[in-house]
């Protein structure tokens, strides 16, 4: 069977990963998978360890190369995970206008004071605080910085609460996500189902709420991304690709988005 193409993964060329490139190549070309995008991580005085978390982009890109000419049936694509910050907004554009970017994912990870990944913060001010934060930061990068092509896993501080309460439902954060959605649908964004963030809430339930409460905004595009960090991370993605392209088709889904040269690309599902 023909793999969909991965949208967003990591190697050592992030700061949280040690995974070899050529290893997520190796994989992809062996599972009939068409190209995959490395979307490395770029954060700005990040909160979790009060540092730039940069990208050796010269010798990436190096490596890019090489594997194209080894693995000839994946092409060597080049994306970045932008984490959104407001008090950064030149050094986001700097970035991504420097760099020839098949795709750019953005994704809400913190706001230069609570880190949405900790558990810490929420502990501290209450679940339901936190969420109310995370969910206003997400409204304001969308609504600020368009320099994107897909946004990353919407429910990323969802899932870190529900980790802590497993009685939170998705729904309960509706009228968040609609101000979100009908901005990204606006600005012809797509949105991405982040397939490690769902694994990690493992409640179809709360993948049927995001994807009806998205359709119900009027939103059509969708990306469905491993966000593996290591190798066997992917492996499982494309294990379990089919179960999620059934539920995503029964929300009435009949597509999926990739990008080369940061231009759509339809994926028949």
């Amino acid at each position: 069977m023909k793999r969909l193409h991965d949208q967003h993964l990591h190697t050592k060329y992030s700061l949280d990963s040690k995974e070899e490139l050529k290893n997520y190549y190796a994989l992809a070309s062996k599972a009939g998978c068409s190209y995959i995008v490395t979307t490395e991580h770029i954060e700005f005085d990040s909160v979790y360890n009060n540092q730039d978390w940069t990208v050796d982009f010269e010798s990436l890109k190096e490596e890019l190369k090489s594997l194209g000419k080894e693995f000839k049936n994946v092409l060597p694509l080049l994306g970045v995970e932008v984490g959104y910050r407001k008090d950064h907004l030149f050094d986001m554009e700097n970035l991504i206008t420097q760099e020839d970017f098949d795709l750019v994912n953005m994704s809400i990870h913190d706001n230069g004071k609570y880190d949405y990944y900790m558990k810490k913060d929420y502990e501290v001010l209450g679940v339901r605080k936190m969420l109310d934060i995370y969910f206003n930061n997400a409204i304001d990068g969308v609504k600020t910085y368009k320099n994107y092509d897909v946004l990353s896993h919407i429910d990323y501080g969802f899932k870190t609460a529900y980790l802590l309460d497993n009685t939170l439902k998705i729904e309960d954060y509706k009228h968040y996500l609609e101000v979100i959605f009908k901005e990204i649908i606006k600005d012809d964004k797509v949105l991405e189902i982040n397939f490690k963030v769902q694994k990690t809430i493992n409640d179809i339930n709360h993948l049927k709420s995001l994807l009806n409460i998205y359709k119900e905004c009027g939103g059509t595009k969708l990306t469905l991304s491993s966000d593996a960090h290591f190798l066997a991370q992917q492996e499982d993605y494309y294990n379990l690709q089919e179960d999620f392209i059934k539920v995503i088709k029964e929300a009435g889904f009949n597509e999926l988005y990739y990008f080369i040269k940061r231009k759509q690309h339809k994926f028949m599902i």
